[in-house]
């Protein structure tokens, strides 16, 4: 999800970036959060300011895999959710972020990208 956010972290606008990366998103000239999100990533977001017309260009971003319960760090309860989840068929409901790689299953692929950015904290700046 890419989201455009107010001063008090409200929500302008958002949309759901077309399978490239690209998005596009309409909003009133002034100074706004840009927020790129993924359930089980952390976030990331950078401060910018439109202008009228304007075409904005976000830049490259690599969101963090392993946040699987979503409060903005890898830490041991993701790594304790990674292993509630390990294996099962299907996966838990409250579980399927930790299906990190998007291949229906969660195991060791899913627990060596969270191994990787084990204790980052979000959002990331870019």
């Amino acid at each position: 999800k890419v989201a455009l956010l107010a001063a008090d972290d409200s929500e302008v606008v958002s949309t759901t970036p077309a399978a490239d990366g690209t998005f596009t998103l309409t909003a009133a000239p002034a100074e706004y959060k840009l927020r790129i999100s993924l359930p089980g990533y952390l976030t990331a977001e950078k401060t910018v300011t439109l202008v009228s017309d304007q075409t904005l260009e976000a830049g490259s971003v690599t969101l963090p895999a392993g946040d699987i319960n979503g409060d903005a760090k890898i830490d041991p309860l993701d790594v304790m959710d990674l292993g509630t989840a390990y294996n099962s068929d299907p996966i838990p409901p409250a579980l399927v972020n930790a299906d990190l790689n998007f291949d229906g299953k969660v195991n060791l692929l899913d627990l060596v990208l969270l191994a990787i950015n084990y204790r980052k904290t979000g959002p990331i700046s870019w």
